[in-house]
């Protein structure tokens, strides 16, 4: 809608990705406790006086969406376990452009605290924690990091995000930028690609 919506038309939203994705987010998981239940699920109520893009972002952190602009179309990825889409190597990557570096332990949490809307408890805005209780013990202290989904409203939605937003950080914990010609880019926003340096 022009005046209500963003103000897109049909053509400028790649329709396939959103059906593909809907797809992995109905897919029957099983969370922590054992239960099962579909993968994501939203439940938000939007206030019209916050901006569009707030509240896009919003919907998005509920299922790790991102809206992605390729090709004069907006896609919808969703962040997942995927193989390459490709391999930068000393071949692609500009001579001289690559640098990496690795986050401090102190960066990496062993807690995760997921706030998340609760049906059982009046609609009530409740904390659910992940600890790594290994980690704590070994560093001595605990690290925590807050994350905010008011769009679930599912208990064992809410924990599978804490352990994801736990392992994503302490899995993916090295940091790395260089540059490539356009020529050998073929990935986009959202991808994962495998990289190959020989660091000097």
């Amino acid at each position: 809608d022009s005046r209500y919506g963003l103000g897109k038309t049909d053509d400028q939203v790649d329709i396939a990705s959103f059906i593909a994705e809907a797809d992995y987010c109905d897919e029957i998981v099983t969370n922590l406790d054992g239960t099962t239940e579909k993968r994501f699920q939203l439940d938000i109520v939007i206030d019209t006086q916050r901006p569009s893009l707030d509240v896009i972002q919003d919907i998005l952190a509920t299922f790790r969406g991102n809206l992605i602009y390729t090709d004069g179309r907006f896609k919808l990825h969703v962040e997942k376990s995927t193989a390459p889409a490709q391999t930068f190597d000393m071949d692609t990557i500009i001579d001289g452009s690559f640098t990496y570096s690795l986050m401090s332990w102190k960066e990496i949490p062993n807690r995760v605290v997921v706030d998340f809307i609760d049906p059982t408890q009046n609609w009530e805005r409740i904390s659910l924690p992940y600890d790594n209780d290994g980690e704590q013990e070994r560093q001595g202290d605990v690290y925590e990091k807050n994350v905010a989904l008011f769009g679930v409203t599912r208990k064992g939605q809410a924990g599978r995000m804490a352990r994801y937003y736990h392992d994503l950080v302490r899995y993916c914990s090295t940091l790395t930028e260089f540059d490539a010609g356009i020529e050998a880019t073929h990935c986009e926003v959202g991808d994962v690609i495998e990289i190959t340096h020989d660091v000097s």
